[in-house]
Order: C-alpha cells, then sequence, then structure tokens
C-alpha cells in the first residue's frame, strides 16, 4: 500500500508546509516572470535619476572650480548650466567606463558561472548575481550623495560587486537558462519575458522621470524595493534544474575520473603520495578543462550557435545606442532629462504592441514548422533595426526621430528568435542549454564593451558639430546591423537545424570511449 506522501499530486505541498520542489518546477517560468519584471522596472526607473545624478556631481565638481556662484544651497546646480560639453564628455567617459567595467565582470564570470549552474542549477548563481547587481547601485548612490567624501571617479568602484556573481548581461542569460529548463515553448516563453522587459521598461521609463521632477534622490526610494523582491522571488525557484544528459554526463565523467585515478594509483604505485588538497584541487582543475573543452566543442561544431552568438552580440551592440539616446536628445535638442527619459517609455510601448499583438498575429497567419517562422521573423526584424536607426541618427528633430525610433523598436523580437533558434538546437541536438546560454551571454558582454567603446567615442567626438554628423553612433548600429544581415538572409539556418552531428568528445574520454 502507497503512502500518502507518494499518493500526493505533483503539484501539492510538502508537511513543512514549503513548496515542493514539483510544484516550484511548475511555476519556475512564472517566477521567472516576475523576477525579470521587479530587476527590469527597477533598472529602467533608474535609467534618468542616475544619468542626472551623476551629470549633477561633474557639474557641480566642475563649477565649484570654475565659478562657485553656480552652486547653490546644499550643493544644487540648475540643469541648463551642465550641458556645458567638458561636463557632458566627463559623464559620457564615466558611463563608458563604468560599463566597461562591469563588461570585464560580465566575462570573468560567465564562464565559471556558467560551468556552476549547469551542474548545481542557476538558482544559487542567480542569487549571487542579484545580490551583487543591487550592492552595485547602492555604491553609485553613495558616492553621488558623498560628493564632499568622494570624487566622482570613485562611481567606477561599483563593478567590484559584480564580480562574484556577474552583471546585466549574465543576469538575463542566467534568467532565461532557467526558464528554458522548465518549459517546452520556448518561443512563448522568451516572447513573454521580452514583452514583461519591456513592460517593465515602459513603466520604468514613466516612473523614474515622474519621480526625478521631485528631486534626484526620491526614484531612487522606489528603486530599491522593487530589486530587492528578486531576492524572496528566486529563493522560490526549484532546486537543481539539471537534465537527465547533465546527470548522466557527469555521472560519466564521475566514472571516468574514479578508473582514471584508480589505473594512475596502479601504474605509479611508488610515486609519493598527494595530500587531500592537491588531490582536490587536480580534480576540480580537471573538470575545469573538461567544461572548457565541452564549450568551445559547442561553439566549433554548430554554425548555427556561431551566428546566434554573432547576432547577439551584434544586437547588443546596437542597443548601446539607447545608453547615449537620452544624454544626446538632452545635449543636441536641449530638452531635460526628465523629458528625453519620456522617448522610452515611446520605444517600450511600441515594443509591448509587438509581442502582445503583432507577433502572436503573425504566427497564426505564416504557416509553416516552427523554426521557418522564427527564421522569417529574425529575417524582418534584422531589415527593421537597421532602418530604423539609420532614420534616429538622420534625425534632425525630436518628431523625426521618433518614427525612426518606433522601426527600430519593431525589430525587436529578433533576440527572440535567435534565442528561439538556439533553444530548439540544444532541444533537437540533446545540449545543455545553461552553456550555450552562458555563452550568448559573453557575446552580449563583448557586444556591450564593443558598443560602449565606439559609441561613447562617436558621441564625445561629435559633441561639439552640427548637422547630421552628430548621429554617427547610429550609422555604427546600422553598419553592425547590416553585417548580421547578410547571414540572417541568405545562411541555410533550416537545413543546420536538422543536421544532426555527435557532441565531440574530449580529448581525455577518447581513449576510453574508443576502447568501450
Amino acid at each position: 500500500m502507497e503512502s500518502n506522501a507518494s499518493a500526493m499530486p505533483p503539484w501539492s505541498w510538502r508537511k513543512n508546509g514549503r513548496p515542493s520542489n514539483e510544484l516550484r518546477a511548475k511555476l519556475a517560468p512564472h517566477i521567472c516572470v516576475l523576477i525579470v519584471l521587479a530587476l527590469n522596472l527597477a533598472f529602467y526607473a533608474k535609467a534618468a535619476p542616475t544619468l542626472r545624478l551623476v551629470e549633477l556631481t561633474v557639474c557641480r565638481e566642475y563649477w565649484e572650480k570654475n565659478d562657485a556662484t553656480k552652486v547653490g544651497l546644499g550643493g544644487r546646480v540648475d540643469e541648463a548650466e551642465c550641458k556645458v560639453a567638458a561636463i557632458q564628455k566627463k559623464v559620457a567617459y564615466l558611463f563608458m567606463a563604468d560599463e566597461l567595467l562591469h563588461f570585464c565582470c560580465d566575462f570573468i564570470a560567465t564562464v565559471p558561472l556558467g560551468i556552476l549552474a549547469d551542474r548545481y542549477g542557476p538558482k544559487p548563481v542567480m542569487l549571487l548575481n542579484f545580490v551583487g547587481l543591487i550592492l552595485s547601485w547602492v555604491w553609485m548612490l553613495l558616492v553621488c550623495t558623498c560628493y564632499n567624501t568622494f570624487r566622482p571617479e570613485a562611481i567606477l568602484l561599483a563593478s567590484l560587486f559584480c564580480v562574484p556573481g556577474g552583471a546585466t548581461h549574465f543576469n538575463t542569460a542566467i534568467i532565461y537558462s532557467e526558464a528554458a529548463i522548465y518549459t517546452k515553448n520556448r518561443t512563448t516563453t522568451f516572447s513573454l519575458l521580452e514583452f514583461t522587459i519591456q513592460l517593465a521598461q515602459l513603466a520604468g521609463a514613466a516612473i523614474g522621470p515622474a519621480f526625478l521632477l521631485l528631486g534626484v534622490y526620491p526614484p531612487f526610494y522606489f528603486v530599491f524595493p522593487i530589486a530587492l523582491l528578486s531576492i524572496p522571488m528566486a529563493l522560490l525557484l526549484p532546486s537543481g534544474g539539471r537534465s537527465d544528459r547533465s546527470r548522466k554526463r557527469r555521472a560519466s565523467n564521475t566514472s571516468s575520473s574514479e578508473q582514471a585515478e584508480e589505473s594512475d594509483r596502479l601504474l605509479n604505485k611508488n610515486a609519493p603520495p598527494q595530500n587531500a588538497g592537491q588531490s582536490y584541487f587536480n580534480q576540480t582543475l580537471s573538470g575545469a578543462k573538461r567544461e572548457l573543452q565541452r564549450c568551445w566543442n559547442l561553439f566549433t561544431g554548430w554554425r548555427v550557435i556561431q551566428y546566434g552568438y554573432a547576432a547577439s552580440l551584434v544586437v547588443t551592440l546596437g542597443k548601446q545606442a539607447l545608453h547615449v539616446l537620452l544624454q544626446y536628445v538632452s545635449q543636441r535638442f536641449r530638452v531635460s532629462i526628465a523629458e528625453a527619459g519620456f522617448l522610452f517609455a515611446i520605444k517600450a510601448g511600441v515594443v509591448i504592441v509587438l509581442y502582445l499583438i503583432i507577433l502572436p498575429a503573425l504566427q497564426r497567419m505564416v504557416r509553416g514548422r516552427q523554426d521557418e517562422v522564427t527564421i522569417k521573423l529574425a529575417r524582418a526584424s534584422i531589415v527593421l533595426l537597421t532602418v530604423g536607426v539609420a532614420l534616429m541618427g538622420l534625425a534632425w528633430n525630436i518628431g523625426v526621430l521618433i518614427p525612426g525610433l518606433v522601426l527600430y523598436s519593431l525589430g525587436f523580437g529578433f533576440s527572440i528568435a535567435v534565442r528561439s533558434l538556439l533553444s530548439s538546437l540544444a532541444t533537437k541536438q540533446d545540449l545543455p542549454i545553461p552553456v550555450i546560454f552562458s555563452g550568448i551571454g559573453i557575446a552580449e558582454t563583448a557586444g556591450s564593451f564593443i558598443g560602449a567603446t565606439a559609441l561613447t567615442g562617436a558621441f564625445t567626438r561629435t559633441l561639439d558639430l552640427d548637422g547630421w554628423i552628430r548621429g554617427t553612433p547610429f550609422f555604427i548600429c546600422s553598419i553592425f546591423y547590416l553585417i548580421i544581415l547578410i547571414p540572417t538572409w541568405f545562411a541555410n539556418l533550416q537545413a543546420e537545424l536538422q543536421y544532426s552531428r555527435p557532441e565531440p568528445v574530449p580529448p581525455d574520454e577518447e581513449d576510453e570511449t574508443i576502447h568501450t
């Protein structure tokens, strides 16, 4: 006779009142959506206030050296006095350096954290990432608030908090990885996540500037409580999250390692014994080498993965135009940062319509297999991105810039299509999703690194010029979109998805496989 516990349905609760792992797994995609909502709402709500806060900090330092009469009571400076080219250049360079340092943190953390996520599940890695990100925001606020203690350059130390857990690009990759593990219809799930990001951006782009009208600091009373909600929500996610294939592979690797150690022991009877610490270090190093070799084999063995990583790099590079947009519009068209911030609300509103109405309608209208629909979406989206960002660069006023921004926003289905193609490949070929999505994180970090450097450099170098040349940052994005447009339209991605090839065997397992 079965016990009551075994007869309980998979969505039941345990006796200690905590949800079962089966229920957590069922709810995992929905929890990921809530986490994305909380973090992105906080992130976009702080965008305009953070820019204004850093601008004020640099502006205050500048006028204290050049004309102290412009600095009012409590360190206040009129925003119009902060549009001097020297101030804007320093603000741009500070944000560029801060982004580059955060990208370095992503580079450092992505591979080891991706391996940890594959071994133990994304949950602990997500928590580490969330805490580091929030602490980095706290540090930036502290530096700007205590301006008599810290120089503006101290803002750059915020990236140190992201060294253990990665920064924003790894954050996105690990959340998508968690959602992909517990869902079958990944295109729909990714669309929902992207829709949530845009919904958060729409709300954040309205809330941040609205609070900013009350002062520099009120927005942060909203930002931090919302961001902190991500931590208890992450604790509700299921533990582990490893696929059956991953378990079998690790079991096989463990067995192989034990056999290799036994063989080495028999062949080296007279060798001095290793102490426990040295043995553990050697085993860890050997495991890390195998995992890195597997990552490299995935990249070199699959053209769809190579294309996906290149596309992720270019898309993220292009999104850096949005980081320049606030400062660009505020300085070129002489509007306040709070007013320029509402452009993000327009962009987010368009993308919400895209995810909520246009994409579902297209999926119903376009007949064919899911992969074919995804490829058609990618082709249409990359054209919209290319044309839209070029029009933004050509705009001579905000009224002309907005149509370009609308076209650009309608192309945001491209990143969904790329992630969907990679997930489809992973499902068909039984490849490790966390490792593949960690690769996306690396590609996005590289794209942000290149984009932040190139676009900030173009923005500061054309700051004193007039005319269409001021749109150079957007023209650079358009060129990169054109580069990735070529394989998107002319490579046979459908055939690559259907073509089956075995995962390459790491060198240290080849001999054993041959003799099995």
